[in-house]
């Protein structure tokens, strides 16, 4: 079902961490496991504002312990996605600069919650609604996140088989153009050939 389904750099990469770390199923992907992965330390809080602070030598997320496990994790994905993809504080940045680094966060959240490698592992059951049950229970995050990745995948390999169609179609194309010449044609480009072969004749003397 999802045999064609092409992983970016980011997800490479992603996946390479965790398989150097011994994390092949959703239930290594404890916080403590992604911890030593991402050399990032959490930190619980009640009533703290879920957010990451970092520098080059170091990287802190604070998480609030009141929120549900699927939300906290939810966060937590996201969180590191900061000090794994930026450089510098978001405070100093213009409004457009900050919006974007919330969505390659988002981006890396869902490489990160619910890595393919892992999900293609997944017994695919009948109904939309049991898959989208299944992501979310195995990789414990939020629902609207296991949509948002299932529809990803989906649309990758989309993309992925559409592509192969439009070429296979153009080369039939070209080589359906390349035998349906016209008499006429034929004759004009014999007779064409023809006269490159004089000419070459005429340089020759």
């Amino acid at each position: 079902m999802f045999a064609n389904y092409v992983k970016t750099e980011l997800e490479l990469i992603i996946e390479d961490i965790y398989k150097r770390n011994d994390m092949w199923s959703p239930a290594d992907l404890t916080l403590r496991n992604l911890e030593a992965a991402f050399n990032i330390k959490v930190k619980f809080l009640d009533d703290a504002p879920n957010r990451a602070i970092w520098d080059d030598d170091f990287a802190v997320v604070f998480l609030n312990p009141k929120q549900s496990v699927k939300e906290i994790r939810s966060v937590f994905f996201h969180e590191i996605g900061h000090p794994f993809r930026h450089v510098g504080s978001q405070e100093q940045l213009p409004d457009l600069f900050r919006h974007l680094q919330e969505t390659q966060a988002n981006q890396f959240l869902l490489y990160a919650a619910i890595p393919f490698y892992m999900f293609e592992e997944l017994e695919k059951p009948l109904s939309e609604h049991e898959f989208i049950n299944l992501i979310e229970e195995t990789f414990l995050i939020n629902r609207d996140i296991a949509v948002k990745r299932l529809e990803q995948i989906r649309n990758r390999v989309r993309t992925f088989e559409m592509d192969n169609k439009l070429k296979e179609r153009e080369k039939h194309r070209y080589r359906k153009a390349s035998t349906m010449l016209s008499p006429e044609t034929i004759r004009i480009l014999n007779q064409l050939n023809k006269q490159i072969s004089v000419n070459k004749d005429e340089v020759k003397i």
